[in-house]
């Protein structure tokens, strides 16, 4: 097949990131703590964490602090395992006539090779699509540009769509549309779509690379800054390049002296996204003791008492931000539903503002989002509930179980829950003590069981 030189199912959703991590901390396999250190199969270990790079932030979260513990191995192996995104079109075409195979041998690795070299590096979206017509590679690129699964849309006719907001929609009539993204600046850096895993692992190894610093893991951070322009892991390996250039004089590997300022600063980057927080656990981890008594401090089992809460939502109501705001923010993390059920809150709380600030703690939206709107609360037909306010509706989640998952998230847990990742890898007693304070928390909270599994991960089989 000759291709001339030519110019995500929308499944992700607002705050997927947090909802996957979420979604695996009690049921993966990849919570068995693991002590091994790089020896005689150092390479193999090595790639498997490497390989865990592409999953979602838990397991990956796991396998970064365990490189960080290994630098002089986990460098030499990224130096060899990262690549710059630079492509050229002649490439990307032999990619693309080796897709159209029939023989695995053929189209898995072009396959393999354009999930990270993705073809929107080297050509417009819109033309690629209209000179890729041809099943399957259109519908294998399509899958690769959407963040798909391997076979995914094999058989299906895929079209592309002018969206009204200057891009582009895939469409295929036995799906429906979902957002193509057009822009190479927006690819795995928003919210909506077009996730690439391999640019993900990429970016967590820039972290880890940086949070190294020597001279060689400096010079791949270098090499990678060199890729296309508008990717995401080059944009990310030219910040850290600019970053460590500014700590002239540092030892590299060598921690420096944190104090609490600092301290407070990357806990309160732990609720940031995952690149931020990824690197905040790193800084933290190359600081344990620094870190653990912090900690010991920050960190509270998810337990409060029914009146403790009432008292909290009178707080709500007041217009004096130095009474409501401090009430508000122990209650992002000490959610009313850990002590009173959900239909009992919303009949209780009925006047404004405290009825809107409750809403968005439980919703977790921003401050103020929902000021001065009648706020409902309806059965939905799954046997749960939606808030409705005006013409706009949204999931109520009543169950404790679910909260922090797939909506109702809350930044707060999500800081715990890898605050407690980091201290599953630090395991020290001190470390072991302030989880073990932890699972004394809600038995159903999402904190508590991730708390229980590591703690009973760490003390082994029952004897």
């Amino acid at each position: 097949m000759l291709f001339s030189t030519f110019k995500t199912i929308h499944l992700a959703f607002a705050r997927r990131g947090l909802a996957i991590l979420v979604a695996v901390l009690a049921t993966s396999p990849a919570w068995a703590v693991e002590t091994q250190r790089p020896g005689g199969s150092d390479k193999q270990q090595l790639a498997r964490w490497w390989n865990d790079l592409e999953e979602d932030e838990a397991i990956a979260t796991q396998a970064l602090l365990k490189l960080s513990a290994h630098p002089q191995e986990a460098v030499p192996f990224l130096k060899t395992a990262m690549r710059p995104l630079i492509i050229e079109p002649q490439r990307v075409t032999r990619l693309l006539e080796a897709l159209a195979s029939d023989d695995d041998g053929v189209w898995e690795p072009a396959y393999e090779e354009l999930e990270y070299f993705d073809p929107r590096l080297a050509f417009d979206l819109d033309i690629l699509m209209a000179e890729v017509r041809a099943a399957p590679v259109r519908q294998r690129v399509v899958e690769i540009m959407s963040g798909g699964h391997v076979g995914s849309l094999a058989g299906k006719e895929i079209q592309l769509r002018n969206a009204r907001d200057d891009g582009f929609n895939f469409f295929s009539p036995q799906i429906g549309s979902w957002w193509a993204e057009h822009k190479v600046i927006r690819i795995n850096s928003t919210s909506w779509g077009n996730r690439k895993k391999k640019w993900t692992r990429a970016v967590r190894g820039i972290n880890l690379l940086a949070q190294i610093g020597t001279p060689t893991a400096v010079s791949i951070l270098k090499k990678m800054a060199q890729g296309h322009h508008a990717a995401e892991p080059t944009r990310m390996a030219a910040e850290a390049v600019t970053r460590l250039a500014a700590t002239v004089g540092a030892v590299p590997g060598e921690p420096i002296a944190v104090d609490r300022k600092q301290l407070e600063t990357w806990w309160i980057e732990l609720e940031h996204e995952e690149a931020v927080a990824t690197q905040a656990i790193l800084k933290l981890a190359a600081h344990p003791r620094e870190a653990i008594a912090f900690l010991q401090s920050a960190m509270k089992p998810l337990f409060i008492k029914p009146e403790r809460v009432f008292e909290l939502l009178e707080k709500l109501a007041s217009e004096d931000a130095q009474v409501w705001q401090p009430a508000y923010r122990e209650l992002e993390y000490f959610d009313p539903r850990l002590a009173i059920n959900l239909e009992t809150l919303m009949s209780d709380v009925t006047e404004s503002p405290a009825r809107q600030r409750l809403v968005e703690i439980l919703s977790g939206r921003e401050v103020g989002t929902v000021a001065g709107q009648k706020i409902n609360l309806q059965k939905a037909p799954d046997e749960g509930f939606n808030f409705s306010s005006n013409n706009e509706s949204w999931w109520a989640e009543h169950r404790v179980a679910r909260l922090n998952n797939w909506g109702s998230i809350k930044k707060k847990w999500t800081r715990a829950v890898r605050a407690i990742i980091l201290l599953g890898h630090i395991a020290t007693p001190d470390a072991i003590a302030i989880l073990n304070e932890m699972t004394t928390g809600h038995p159903d909270a999402q904190l508590t069981k991730v708390a229980l599994d590591i703690t009973e991960k760490l003390a082994g089989p029952a004897q």
